[in-house]
């Protein structure tokens, strides 16, 4: 899930497994350039780590309305967490059973998941029996991102994405076919960027035309994510501990950083590219100039979503545990 820019970039967990039991695996082309970086730095000593417990298998985190919403598979439930304060369980509304993935554009909260074949709008400003709508879309839901005029949908297994009209609250068009199983994607400046997680490569979708245009990008093995920023598209490559840089004008593959452990999350501040190493239990920080880590921090578990909060904090989702981390200075 990611937003439109200027609005907070949110992602998640692996997508691929969604299918075919994501549950069960929570519980138990090449680029212009190839960089190296030094080892880890030591993690900012003024660093504060905060827990909320919120259930079984949060698997998501947006923020809007100074909250972290996450929905919880286990109980399906969508959890509100103030982030303003010292975090902690503020409210809860009833979720779609399988909502797995979630984005806001400030207001409407939106959930997909893997089961099923409807995308849900929740709207928390009006209380949390009447605001819950259904819209089908016709495919299975398997991410969602916000854009300034529209809301997206990857549907995994038919190949294709698909765009809601967030007024009408129903589909517009055919579905866009970008490659094999699609899961995540991003709005960048002009053009919507989406993970093709089956075949390895990032597609362009003109949101004028809804159509792919380009060829498609080659990346790294098992891409997990997708953000736009810097004058970049940036991809998480969990398979093989990569990222790859795609200019976001040209559409070309300018460089891949090799980071090590398991890239499966991404989000942008408007300082820094921010990358969740599930594999280490790591939120790291890179400038997105030098391609440089500058800075480290270890959540510990298995996180598997991050977010950038408005307080300049970070969130991170550990299914396993059903803990919901923020990190804040």
């Amino acid at each position: 899930m990611a937003t439109a820019p200027g609005q907070t970039f949110t992602s998640r967990v692996p997508r691929r497994a969604l299918l075919g039991g994501l549950l069960a695996v929570l519980l138990v082309a090449p680029a212009v350039a190839v960089l190296m970086l030094q080892d880890d730095p030591a993690p900012t000593p003024s660093v504060r780590v905060e827990q909320v417990r919120v259930g079984a298998l949060p698997t998501d985190i947006a923020i809007a309305q100074g909250r972290a919403w996450v929905p919880s598979a286990g109980s399906d439930e969508l959890i509100a967490i103030d982030d303003r304060a010292r975090p902690k369980r503020d409210a809860a509304y009833r979720a779609r059973s399988g909502a797995l993935r979630v984005a806001s554009d400030g207001l409407t909260i939106w959930l997909a998941g893997a089961l099923g074949n409807s995308l849900t709008s929740v709207d928390p400003l009006f209380g949390g029996e009447a605001t819950r709508h259904q819209i089908p879309i016709g495919h299975d839901a398997v991410d969602v991102a916000v854009g300034r005029d529209a809301t997206w949908v990857t549907n995994g297994a038919a190949g294709t994405v698909t765009r809601v009209d967030p007024v009408s609250d129903r589909a517009l068009g055919p579905p866009i076919r970008t490659g094999r199983f699609p899961t995540a994607l991003a709005v960048g400046t002009r053009d919507l960027w989406v993970v093709n997680s089956g075949d390895g490569t990032v597609a362009r979708i003109d949101p004028r035309e809804n159509l792919v245009v380009g060829r498609r990008v080659n990346v790294g093995r098992d891409p997990q994510d997708v953000a736009v920023g810097f004058g970049a598209v940036w991809v998480a490559n969990r398979g093989d501990g990569t990222l790859t840089r795609i200019d976001e004008r040209t559409g070309r593959p300018q460089a891949t950083i090799e980071l090590g452990g398991a890239p499966s999350a991404l989000a942008v501040t408007t300082e820094a590219l921010i990358v969740l190493d599930s594999k280490g239990a790591r939120v790291i920080r890179l400038d997105p100039k030098s391609l440089r880590v500058t800075d480290i921090v270890r959540v510990g578990g298995f996180p598997s979503a991050l977010a950038v909060g408005e307080e300049s904090s970070l969130w991170t989702a550990d299914a396993r545990r059903g803990l919901v981390t923020r990190v804040s200075r």
